[in-house]
């Protein structure tokens, strides 16, 4: 699990870049960032002499993990650092703004052959609590099996398709697409589909190939572009579930996309509602609630829209018990796909960082859905989504009983609280020296758990904000 001054450094970093690059490296908002970088290090160096972010297969890793949410938003980051034919960037103790402002100066002008080239220009700069890493501190011995007593799980790469096409790569592919698709059709008020018809096609190839590391990926929430990634990780969620329960394509990329489009509808909603920062007023709900019907019309224009995209679109908000909206004057049967995109839709929006509220944790998204099982959702849909991502998703950060840390690996089908998890920090916080495999589910001789999660990172960190014990 990596720390909160860790993500502070890599998104003030990546900001820094950003601007440098959009103005340029001696703007006033590349220092101000380089300073939040440099007070975010230097309370990562009180128990540390180096911090080290490299990059592999697409993906941003600090201390062995890898951070899936800010590798989505560091694009900049990562290219200069591969553009400079490094595997990453070694920080020091003792490095001061300034530095950091020289770095990225240094990161966005210099053009030279290799990592040794332009470390020797770090050098000459007088930058010298910086330099480009050409290879990783120690490689990854095989996986092999660890204190569960499990057998070694087979081999994988983090996060990569078998075709070398990274998760993160796709998604922000997809991210993209569905952003001008967006911006096209407010613009020009006309609907093609083909778009969205290429990202369905896209994302359920590579979800076939890596079903964990997209499920990882949706872990994603941005502020400016909620309704993007909210779209792309429904589409991923759904999609995850379908293709354990059908086997056609055609069908499969059918519901990919009616998941994509569910939300079409809020293209229509004015802006000052849709993205208003603070709680809608009655009237405003009124016209919110307005974007299942507009959606259904826009993808019923539409040429080539299947019938389960526009029942996605209209029905998604109507609940297992269609006490939701739009207000109905005669029950009407919902078909199950809309149902599951109803569950997935709450779940999405529960668990997204907003400017407006604080995220739930997972656990606690998991409670709303089980509370509403039977009357908001359709039990079988909640039962299909817990059973395939569990109460804690592939790629979730957590802490176990023991006081170790890492990521959840693979969710558990017979028992959706006990997934596998990768342990990146053990009980003492130190990293181990072997990847690590804990399967929660394994119980003791006599009954119980051997080992179990604690709670989720997201949990833990409401807690120490609350002045509650860790």
């Amino acid at each position: 699990m990596h720390s909160e001054p860790a993500d502070r450094i890599v998104q003030a970093l990546s900001v820094a870049l950003m601007n440098g690059t959009v103005y340029f490296p001696e703007h006033r908002r590349v220092a101000e960032a380089s300073k939040e970088a440099a007070a975010a290090l230097d309370l990562h160096f009180q128990g540390r002499e180096s911090f080290v972010l490299g990059v592999v297969k697409g993906l941003l890793i600090v201390d062995g993990a890898p951070l899936y949410d800010l590798s989505v938003r560091a694009h900049r980051l990562m290219d200069v650092i591969g553009e400079r034919g490094g595997f990453g960037i070694r920080f020091s103790r003792g490095i001061t703004a300034d530095e950091i402002v020289a770095l990225v100066k240094a990161l966005l002008q210099a053009r030279t052959r290799s990592a040794e080239e332009f470390n020797a220009l770090l050098a000459h700069r007088e930058i010298v609590h910086a330099a480009l890493q050409v290879k990783p501190l120690r490689e990854a011995p095989p996986q092999e099996a660890a204190s569960s007593g499990r057998e070694p799980a087979p081999p994988r790469e983090d996060c990569i398709a078998e075709s070398g096409e990274p998760c993160v790569e796709v998604y922000t592919w997809a991210l993209g697409g569905i952003r001008d698709f967006v911006g096209n059709l407010k613009r020009d008020r006309k609907v093609s589909l083909t778009q969205t018809q290429d990202i369905a096609v896209r994302l359920t190839d590579a979800l076939a190939r890596d079903r964990n590391g997209f499920v990882a990926m949706a872990s994603v929430k941005d502020y400016d572009s909620y309704t993007f990634n909210h779209s792309v990780n429904a589409c991923i969620y759904a999609t995850a579930v379908a293709e354990q329960l059908m086997t056609d394509k055609k069908e499969l990329v059918a519901v990919a996309q009616a998941a994509l489009l569910h939300d079409v509808g809020k293209i229509l909603i004015p802006d000052e509602v849709l993205f208003k920062p603070g709680a809608l007023s009655d009237a405003e709900w009124t016209v919110m609630r307005q974007h299942p019907v507009l959606g259904a019309k826009i993808l019923m224009e539409a040429q080539g829209a299947a019938e389960i995209a526009i029942n996605v679109a209209f029905g998604h908000h109507l609940r297992y018990d269609q006490q939701g909206y739009p207000s109905l004057a005669m029950p009407i049967t919902v078909d199950p796909l809309t149902q599951l995109v109803n569950v997935i839709d709450v779940y999405e929006a529960l668990t997204a960082k907003r400017p407006y509220k604080k995220p739930f944790t997972p656990e606690r998204a998991a409670d709303v859905l089980l509370r509403g099982v039977g009357s908001e959702f359709n039990p079988l849909c909640v039962d299909l989504f817990l059973r395939h991502f569990g109460i804690f998703p592939p790629g979730t950060p957590v802490r176990l009983t023991d006081g170790s840390e890492g990521a959840v690996a693979t969710t558990n089908p017979c028992d959706a609280a006990h997934p596998v998890v990768h342990v990146t920090r053990d009980a003492d916080g130190g990293v181990p020296d072997r990847p690590m495999i804990v399967d929660t589910a394994e119980k003791l001789p006599g009954g119980g758990y051997r080992l179990e999660i604690a709670c989720s990172a997201a949990a833990l960190q409401a807690r120490t904000q609350s002045g509650a014990p860790a």
